[in-house]
């Protein structure tokens, strides 16, 4: 039987847009980690919101429930050169910032830095 590994979904109970993942015991330890009381109260955590997670009959995986932030599919990037040239732009120095430019790419780095700071690798799965 092959899973869908992602799937956006509604939680029943509350209407809420949830994004459900299929994954392997490592990444759904280290973002339960990252979710920890501790570690959430950290303004520099970006971690999207772990809501739930389970495992399935039969399935070494599991899977995890967490706030649905935007689609899982969007936005796609066409080519390989699209994502390459998000992210040049992404970590570009520049000797002015702009609004847009502090206001997407301070966020992310601080999520980089803490997340290696906890030892965790980020990684594109």
């Amino acid at each position: 039987m092959q899973i869908v590994s992602v799937m956006d979904a509604v939680r029943i109970k509350d209407g809420l847009p949830v994004f459900l993942k299929v994954a392997g015991k490592a990444e759904a330890d280290v973002h339960q980690f990252l979710w920890s009381d501790t570690l959430r109260a950290d303004p520099r955590n970006r971690t999207v919101p772990l809501l739930d997670a389970f495992r399935l009959p039969h399935v070494e995986e599991t899977v995890i429930v967490m706030l649905r932030v935007r689609r899982f599919n969007s936005p796609r990037f066409d080519t390989v050169g699209e994502a390459v040239s998000f992210f040049e732009q992404l970590f570009e120095v520049r000797g002015r910032r702009s609004p847009v430019d502090s206001a997407l790419t301070i966020p992310v780095l601080q999520g980089i830095q803490f997340m290696h700071e906890h030892n965790v690798a980020h990684a594109y799965v």
